[in-house]
């Protein structure tokens, strides 16, 4: 497995006391093997929590939901323990209408 972290921040313009409008710091996980990937995110503020956003399966040319058959799969099994390797004890998975659910 192959894993890229990249850090993130996203925020808006500082108000006249120098805050910001909004401000999310977070780091996002991609898991690939062969020709199938995951991708998660992790907000900096919440050290033991991740959450799956999509996937990109063998045959997909755009990444897509994740789906309960996809849960299966050895690679997502394999990045779920690499999350919790490195502390995210708390790992959910966006499943489109069900909206996150818990791992």
């Amino acid at each position: 497995m192959e894993v890229i972290v990249s850090h993130h921040i996203d925020c808006g313009e500082r108000d006249e006391n120098g805050m910001y409008e909004y401000y999310y710091e977070y780091d996002i996980y991609e898991f690939g093997k062969g020709n199938v990937s995951y991708m998660a995110r992790a907000y900096v503020d919440e050290p033991g929590d991740a959450h799956f956003l999509k996937m990109k399966g063998d045959g997909d040319h755009d990444w897509r939901t994740i789906t309960e058959r996809d849960k299966d799969d050895s690679l997502f099994k394999e990045a779920v323990k690499y999350l919790r390797s490195i502390g995210k004890s708390n790992i959910r998975c966006f499943m489109g209408r069900a909206g996150y659910v818990d791992l």
